[in-house]
């Protein structure tokens, strides 16, 4: 378990990045982000042979990514110790463990 607070006061000051995907990144210079806090949501994976760093967190929430590359999820959460990840409370080890509420 993570604690917020602890989190928080780690980081308090500092500037934070936030990396998603899609086409407008293959424009960008990555390695700039090397040095920084960067938080990496959903399919950011996907850029990891384009930089030699790894994200401090990762965040996942759309159930269907979560479906579709659960074993690519459970790599990288053993293979990034130094990363925190963040999943809804439906999700339990990297996998849906039951449906969300309506």
């Amino acid at each position: 378990m993570v604690d917020v607070h602890t989190l928080s006061r780690n980081h308090a000051g500092k500037r934070c990045f936030f990396l998603g995907t899609g086409p407008s990144l293959h424009c960008l210079d990555l390695s700039l982000l090397s040095a920084e806090i960067v938080w990496a949501a959903n399919r950011a994976y996907l850029l990891f042979d384009r930089v030699s760093w790894r994200p401090s967190f990762y965040v996942i929430k759309d159930p269907r990514i979560v479906e579709n590359s659960s074993d690519m999820i459970d790599l990288l959460m053993r293979r990034l110790p130094n990363t925190i990840f963040f999943f809804p409370d439906y999700i339990q080890d990297g996998r849906i463990a039951s449906a969300p509420n309506a």
